[in-house]
């Protein structure tokens, strides 16, 4: 069986990860807010706004991220293609495999999520 590539350990570790912190930040904030009985502060309604913004904010920085990736590999792609047709002028260059590829991509994807659940987790810890 073959190895694991970093990117693969990565996106799992980064899955795991994203697994354990949303529950549980989903959880503090239901606890919040159902503890108030329907009569919410202006802090509460506060983080009602940020929950719907921060995944708005989240999916524009995967998509923006896994567009940069895309476009590198494009670009990576047009070069190794220019190295077969002029081997003096370009070197050799790389190219990941498909699965590759698109587990980077994915890594790229999910890491904005990620972040935002754990800088969620850590400012809910502290409440």
């Amino acid at each position: 069986m073959r190895k694991p590539s970093k990117a693969t350990r990565e996106l799992t570790a980064q899955l795991a990860d994203l697994a354990v912190v949303a529950p549980g930040v989903v959880l503090q904030r239901s606890l919040r807010l159902a503890s108030v009985d329907g009569q919410w502060s202006a802090s509460d309604q506060q983080e009602i706004l940020r929950m719907s913004s921060e995944k708005i904010l989240a999916a524009w920085q995967s998509w923006e991220a896994m567009t940069r990736y895309a476009i590198r590999l494009n670009s990576d792609l047009m070069l190794a293609c220019a190295g077969f047709w002029l081997p003096a002028t370009f070197p050799r260059t790389r190219l990941p495999s498909t699965q590759e590829a698109l587990t980077r991509m994915t890594v790229a994807g999910v890491r904005p999520y990620r972040r935002a659940a754990k800088a969620n987790q850590r400012r809910l810890g502290k409440g």
